[in-house]
C-alpha cells in the first residue's frame, strides 16, 4: 500500500490506507482495494486518481489542488483511454529504488499494479498523455487566478542632485573605481535622511521605502550607504517588465526565470495591460481565463512569486505596489501559502 510519501511513492507501508478510499465495481472502474487508480509523475508535479473518483494534483510549483471527483462515466472514460492506448501492452518498468525520487511515469493498478517509465513511449502514449492534460484541468477547474498586493504607497520621486556621481555608474556591479574621486566623498545629511535602509537580515526597512530618485531617465531606489560615501550606496534601477522575462527559456512550460527575485528596486507594471492595480481591491481581483493567457509570460512569474509565499514590488501611475503577486484560489480551500503570505503584517 502506498506509503504517503509522494516524493518516493515505491515506499510502502501497511498502516496508511486511506479511509476515504471505496471499492468501485462499476463497469469500466478498476475494483483496486489500495484507494489509488492511476498515477502521473513528471518532473517535479503529479497527479493520483484514486478508485472513488478523487484526484489530487500538485503541480510544479507545489501548489496543492483537489478538483471535484470523477463521475462513474468519466472514471469508465479515463480507463477506456487506457485500454484504447494499449496501455497493457506497453513494456512495465522498474521502480526507483532507495531514495531516488519517481519522476516521468505512469501507473495504472487495475487488473495488475503496471508502472511504466514514460521516456520512450511519448508517442505511443500521446492520446493518453493529453487524457492526463484533461485531468490536472480538472483538477484545478474550480481555481482561478487573482491578483494580489500586501500595500499601497504613494511615491516620492526627487531628482539625483549629483550629475558627477551618475547613479547608472553606481547601479552597476562592475563600476570603475575613480581613487579620491566624488564617490569617495561623504553623502550630504538631507540626502542620507531620504534613502532607504537594508535590515540586519539584508530585506528592505520601511524607512523611506516610498523614496525613489530619477536620474539621466531612469528611476532608481538607494540604500544608505555602509561606510557613509557614495561609493557604498546600495543603488538599484527600477526595472521594465521585459527584464523578468529575460532568463526564461522559450517553451511553454510552466518555467520560473526567477529574475524576479534579484530586483530590489521593483518593476514597472507593464504598460500595454488593460488591468490596473489600482483597480485591485483588498480581497484581490480576478483575472479572467483569457486575460491571464493572453500576458502569460509575465503573470507567471507573479504566480511563481505568490506560491512561494512571496510578492514584487511593483510601480503603477505614482503609487509603489508592494507584495504583488498571483494566487490561484480554490473557493472550497481559500487560504493558501499565496493568500497568507502577508497575513501577519497587517
Amino acid at each position: 500500500m502506498f506509503g504517503g510519501n509522494a516524493d518516493f511513492p515505491h515506499e510502502v507501508v501497511l498502516a496508511e490506507l486511506s479511509p476515504a478510499a471505496e471499492r468501485r465495481d462499476a463497469p469500466g472502474v478498476c475494483p483496486s482495494r489500495s484507494g489509488l487508480l492511476v498515477s502521473y509523475r513528471g518532473l517535479v508535479e503529479y497527479i493520483n486518481v484514486y478508485n472513488d473518483g478523487t484526484i489530487f494534483y500538485k503541480d510544479a510549483l507545489l501548489n496543492e489542488y483537489h478538483g471535484p471527483k470523477l463521475s462513474g462515466d468519466e472514471l469508465a472514460a479515463l480507463m477506456e483511454a487506457f485500454a484504447d492506448s494499449g496501455f497493457d501492452k506497453a513494456r512495465s518498468s522498474l521502480r526507483p529504488m532507495g531514495r531516488v525520487p519517481d519522476r516521468h511515469s505512469l501507473t495504472l493498478i487495475c487488473t495488475r499494479d503496471q508502472y511504466v517509465s514514460l521516456p520512450g513511449h511519448e508517442t505511443t502514449l500521446a492520446p493518453l498523455l493529453k487524457r492526463i492534460e484533461w485531468l490536472k484541468d480538472r483538477a484545478t477547474s474550480q481555481t482561478s487566478y487573482m491578483l494580489m498586493f500586501k500595500e499601497k504607497i504613494r511615491q516620492r520621486i526627487f531628482e539625483w542632485p549629483y550629475p558627477e556621481v551618475p547613479l547608472s555608474r553606481l547601479a552597476r556591479q562592475d563600476h570603475p573605481r575613480i581613487a579620491n574621486g566624488p564617490e569617495d566623498e561623504k553623502v550630504p545629511p538631507d540626502i542620507l535622511s531620504r534613502m532607504a535602509a537594508f535590515t540586519a537580515h539584508g530585506g528592505t526597512s520601511e524607512t523611506n521605502a516610498d523614496v525613489f530618485w530619477n536620474s539621466d531617465g531612469k528611476m532608481y531606489r538607494v540604500y544608505q550607504p555602509s561606510r557613509g560615501d557614495f561609493r557604498t550606496m546600495g543603488v538599484f534601477e527600477v526595472m521594465q517588465p521585459k527584464m523578468l522575462l529575460r532568463d526564461r527559456p522559450e517553451t511553454p512550460e510552466p518555467t520560473f526565470s526567477g529574475s524576479s527575485l534579484s530586483k530590489p528596486a521593483g518593476v514597472f507594471w507593464p504598460a500595454e495591460l488593460e488591468v490596473r492595480l489600482a483597480q485591485v481591491g483588498k480581497d484581490g481581483l480576478r483575472l479572467s481565463p483569457d486575460e491571464y493567457r493572453k500576458h502569460w509570460p509575465f503573470y507567471f512569474e507573479l504566480f511563481a512569486m505568490g506560491s512561494g509565499g512571496l510578492g514584487l514590488d511593483i510601480i503603477d501611475d505614482g503609487y509603489l505596489y508592494r507584495g504583488v503577486r498571483i494566487c490561484r484560489v480554490d473557493p472550497q480551500q481559500p487560504r493558501t501559502r499565496c493568500t497568507e503570505a502577508y497575513a501577519s503584517t497587517h
